[in-house]
């Protein structure tokens, strides 16, 4: 709860009156912040309740006498993630560059590129989850298709980790709906037609996809296959 009270003390402190502080304590049963300004005498210390989930501040002194500073490092990536996670969750494809301009303009502090970048980064890891969790999730996706659409095709496969441990990566994952396939053969013209295209995202990958023509002479979709690279084997294994 402190810690909360704590951040939102933060961001009043390096938005609206550009200050820094810094957290001489900072653990489970205490916190003593103070700003960093030169005679400054801002202040606050917090003490946990016995054994309670609850802090009491001890001691609060909300003046400044420390001039602004356009430079405020108590602006990192996390707080910046935090402030603007909505914003990233209404236009996840929102442009770096002028993301950074519109922070600048409305918290009147200095960011860099890397910082708006790793922003980005984690505030989409925390509206979508991270990469490797998505991952995970594959067993029981690929599960879900073959339980409700019967008769379809669903393999994936794995590697062994080359990090010395048990962990496995994905290798590959194609899916071929039994209501797609039985379209094509019942009303389909006898064309496929194949392509790949590389994924966006830090982990990569192709995607492979086979496609028909049906009788209105429209693209109809056949089956897809992620794979990390557009190979021979890959290909021949599509």
């Amino acid at each position: 709860m402190i810690q909360k009270r704590i951040e939102r003390g933060r961001t009043l402190s390096c938005s609206e009156h550009k200050k820094e502080f810094k957290n001489h304590k900072n653990d489970k049963r205490r916190i003593y912040a103070k700003c960093l300004g030169e005679g400054c005498e801002w202040r606050l210390n917090a003490l946990k309740l016995g054994d309670q989930s609850t802090f009491q501040i001890r001691e609060y002194n909300p003046k400044h006498k420390c001039g602004k500073s356009f430079h405020v490092k108590n602006v990192n990536s996390k707080w910046l993630s935090g402030k603007y996670e909505e914003s990233f969750r209404t236009d996840p494809n929102r442009n770096v560059k002028g993301f950074r301009k519109d922070i600048i303009k409305d918290i009147r502090c200095h960011v860099s590129k890397h910082q708006v970048y790793r922003a980005k980064r984690k505030a989409l890891n925390a509206i979508e989850g991270k990469a490797e969790d998505q991952f995970d999730q594959l067993w029981d996706y690929a599960a879900e298709l073959r339980a409700s659409n019967p008769r379809s095709t669903v393999i994936m496969t794995m590697t062994e980790g080359d990090d010395g441990t048990d962990r496995r990566k994905f290798e590959k994952l194609y899916v071929c709906f039994d209501a797609l396939r039985q379209g094509f053969l019942h009303g389909c013209r006898p064309v496929i037609g194949v392509d790949g295209c590389h994924l966006k995202g830090p982990h990569g990958g192709i995607l492979l996809t086979a496609v028909s023509i049906d009788p209105n002479n429209n693209l109809y979709p056949l089956a897809y296959a992620v794979v990390s690279g557009e190979t021979r084997e890959s290909w021949s294994g599509f």
